[in-house]
């Protein structure tokens, strides 16, 4: 009974409110980031070799709203993430990365929204040790949640975390396991 009730609640709150998504239409933006990369050699067993660097990121989004105060944008976004991981004879090294996405977010407030991320990359990566050297490009799922604050009719703030996890081929026969973690503050021009 305390369920039904809970769900009746729910749904009523939810058909009464005449909010609107205020995130909808066009975005571009750019972001200083926080990239951190941790790799685990398979020939090295336990040695972990981590960096982080500040970098950036460029994107294209297109919000449309589902209803209620929901939404959902699709997205393109360029990483240059930068980090260079070199101990022991290992040197790995994340130039880029491109990323197909979707956000899928809550209006808050008027000027406030919370998203939850998730795509598809290709992270563009090379790996120097003893057996020679290996450029390539991975792909990987990536996740991640964010804020978007808007500042005006046009501008809007954004703080976001991204998590991603790939194994990178490496010369010799080994890969590299690798984690790639992203903060960034972003600024967004909305038409």
């Amino acid at each position: 009974m305390k369920k039904l009730l809970l769900i009746v609640s729910v749904a009523a709150s939810l058909t009464t409110s005449n909010a609107i998504a205020k995130t909808e239409g066009n975005s571009v933006g750019i972001g200083l980031m926080r990239s951190a990369s941790d790799h685990k050699s398979s020939a090295s067993n336990a040695i972990h070799y981590q960096d982080d660097t500040l970098s950036f990121a460029v994107n294209y989004k297109y919000s449309a709203p589902l209803g209620d105060n929901f939404y959902v944008a699709p997205g393109v976004s360029y990483n240059y993430i930068g980090t260079d991981t070199g101990a022991g004879g290992n040197d790995v090294k994340i130039n880029h990365r491109y990323n197909a996405r979707v956000d899928v977010g809550y209006d808050i407030k008027e000027y406030l929204a919370a998203y939850l991320m998730a795509g598809y990359s290709a992270i563009d990566y090379k790996i120097t040790n003893a057996s020679g050297k290996n450029s390539d490009f991975e792909y990987a799922p990536i996740y991640g949640l964010g804020l978007n604050a808007q500042l005006c009719k046009e501008w809007t703030l954004n703080l976001e975390y991204t998590y991603q996890q790939a194994d990178l081929n490496a010369p010799g026969g080994s890969f590299s396991d690798t984690r790639l973690e992203t903060y960034m503050v972003g600024l967004a021009y909305n038409f």
